[in-house]
């Protein structure tokens, strides 16, 4: 039985964006080679329908499922609450989300089951990701998650605890092998948090004494600087990108939360209302 099952959130469908999915799907084929593994691609039947045939020329047909749609809990569409759905069709002891736009390096599995073997007790084991500047012909202009090997974060070495967390929230969780039974057992992803969600759920992760730890090695190429990413759309926003720092505040607090609540981003006092 498959160990893994990687989540692809698909929401796009120019050309652009199907150039980079078949890169990203060869990354993922050439990573896993002989090994079992399912792919679910998530988004709306009107995407996924457009996009079946570019899937089944890079993914054996074995492998794939889709979900039929998806569902948000605010009524909108969005890629994080197509996480939370997905993860319904998930079997597997593990999952990955794999963005559209980025890729793998080729060891990053193995370095997976040998980090996993070694560090059984993880909730999440999250690579070093080396970011790509897709303004600048894809060049390297850094990692992200490597700051847990470079300073002490908890009282074991390569792991982040809450406190470290609280002192550094640029990690990078796409590409991370997170234990599906405890993703779902903290309540999944609060999709209200935006570009903060999946900082908020480390740290939900690690109030609920569940460990987060870091894989020694570069395993995952992130793309940023994409014209039309969420990231580039709040950093061209004063008003969204203002909202990002109360947000990562207001995370601190929120995650002593299971459910996801109203957010009030004005005052940071637990006063919220339950959604």
């Amino acid at each position: 039985m498959e160990k893994v099952t990687y989540i692809v959130p698909i929401y796009k469908t120019d050309d652009e964006s199907v150039e980079y999915l078949k890169k990203s799907l060869n990354s993922l084929s050439i990573m896993m080679g002989n090994e079992e593994y399912n792919v679910i691609f998530a988004g709306t039947d009107e995407v996924i329908g457009k996009l079946k045939s570019v899937i089944s020329d890079c993914v054996n047909e074995d492998k794939v499922s889709y979900t039929n749609g998806y569902k948000s809990t605010n009524g909108e569409t969005d890629a994080l609450s197509v996480i939370n759905y997905a993860i319904n069709l998930v079997t597997s002891e593990y999952f990955c989300v794999l963005e559209f736009d980025d890729e793998f390096m080729p060891t990053a599995y193995k370095n997976f089951l040998k980090y996993s073997e070694a560090e059984p007790d993880a909730s999440v084991y999250m690579n070093i990701n080396i970011l790509l500047d897709a303004k600048n012909d894809f060049n390297a202009i850094g990692f992200t998650n490597e700051i847990v090997w470079a300073s002490s974060f908890a009282d074991e070495y390569g792991y982040v605890d809450k406190e470290g967390l609280e002192a550094y929230a640029d990690f990078n969780v796409t590409g991370a092998f997170i234990n599906t039974e405890d993703f779902i057992s903290v309540g999944r992803l609060k999709p209200s948090f935006g570009i903060v969600s999946w900082y908020e759920f480390l740290l939900r992760l690690t109030f609920n004494e569940k460990k987060v730890y870091v894989i020694p090695k570069i395993g995952y190429k992130h793309t940023v600087g994409r014209k039309d990413s969420l990231m580039e759309t709040i950093a061209n926003n004063k008003e969204l990108s203002a909202k990002v720092p109360k947000l990562i505040e207001l995370a601190k607090t929120e995650c002593e939360y299971r459910e996801e609540r109203e957010l009030d981003l004005e005052n940071n006092d637990k006063s919220n209302t339950e959604v």
